[in-house]
């Protein structure tokens, strides 16, 4: 069965004159960039702005590797429609994803991404608007054999059990897979699997955003009015607005990513309890099939994964993965 890449529809805007918009950082949208204030990413930037050394692997329909906002953000990938290194855009998607993840912060233009890591582009479908659990498949196996970190699967797909094995192999490898819900404010009938990070969208009202919830939602994080990068063939916009899970996933990427620029020794268990025990709860107490974990908080994480950097002659034990956060429930026990 294929899945549509969670696409809403977009609002395509232009550059306005330079500096027509004023706020620290530089970049022409930060200021209407709500998200960065919701999940406080200028209090995680003081921490850290990100490692180039951390990839993430964006499974996608490509990226404008021209973009300004992208360029020097982008590392070698892989086509497996045409079997070859070229990952030029088949459709927007993919750039708009990325933007989130890591659009050069503070030079004047255009947006903000949330860390300044590097971005694996991977074109596994011929469709430039739907995939396959199979098609993520194949792109998991790739990313995780060529040094990602995180795995961004900004699509609503059957979590089956392809996916649950291949994110597994990912997880051995030292991985984590990252992946949207579909746009449907509904309960989801996916499989639930320990090696996979699934997030719903938020909205402005800080409250679950037309997307799915059950028992297999971990995170929430912002998907409403994203403003990000863009590609079209003309080349007439760099950027726009999107709607949906699809910008909430990358948000939630550029965390894991973050957490690993500051403390490269974290396992891939740390990271993911990081991710969970800093959120925002938003529903009942602990983990709800509603909320997930909570909102994204970005701030939170990269001050746990500083706190986990031991001082020197120091040894310091992080217990998550095993004791501290019964993230587990149904039939994840």
């Amino acid at each position: 069965m294929r899945l549509s890449f969670n696409t809403a529809a977009m609002v395509l805007i232009a550059l306005a004159p330079s500096g027509a918009l004023a706020a620290a950082p530089n970049d022409q949208f930060y200021p209407l960039s709500w998200h960065h204030q919701m999940i406080g990413s200028e209090g995680a930037w003081e921490i850290s702005p990100g490692s180039k050394s951390v990839v993430v692997a964006v499974i996608d329909t490509g990226i404008d590797p021209n973009h300004p906002d992208l360029v020097g953000h982008l590392v070698p990938g892989w086509n497996f429609v045409d079997n070859s290194a070229d990952t030029s855009p088949i459709g927007f998607h993919g750039t708009t994803v990325a933007g989130v993840i890591a659009a050069t912060r503070n030079n004047g233009i255009g947006v903000a991404g949330l860390a300044d890591v590097s971005i694996m582009p991977i074109i596994a479908s011929d469709s430039p608007t739907s995939i396959t659990d199979l098609d993520a498949v194949i792109g998991i196996h790739y990313a995780a054999d060529h040094g990602a970190k995180v795995i961004n699967i900004s699509a609503g797909l059957l979590q089956g059990p392809r996916l649950g094995e291949a994110a597994q192999y990912a997880w051995e490898k030292g991985a984590i897979v990252v992946v949207a819900t579909n746009n449907k404010n509904v309960f989801g009938n996916h499989d639930v699997w320990d090696e996979v990070i699934t997030v719903s969208a938020s909205g402005r009202d800080d409250t679950r955003y037309s997307s799915e919830w059950g028992d297999f939602l971990d995170l929430l994080a912002p998907g409403q009015d994203i403003y990000t990068t863009y590609w079209e063939p003309s080349g007439e916009h760099q950027y726009a607005i999107g709607q949906g899970s699809s910008y909430a996933a990358p948000m939630v990427s550029a965390a894991a990513a973050l957490a690993w620029s500051i403390n490269p020794d974290l396992t891939n268990a740390q990271v993911r309890d990081i991710l969970f025990s800093t959120a925002v709860d938003l529903g009942e107490p602990g983990w709800d099939e509603l909320t997930g974990w909570g909102r994204l908080n970005i701030a939170g994480v990269a001050q746990a994964a500083a706190a986990s950097v031991p001082e020197p002659g120091v040894v310091l034990l992080l217990l998550t993965g095993t004791g501290l956060i019964r993230r587990r429930r149904g039939p994840r026990l």
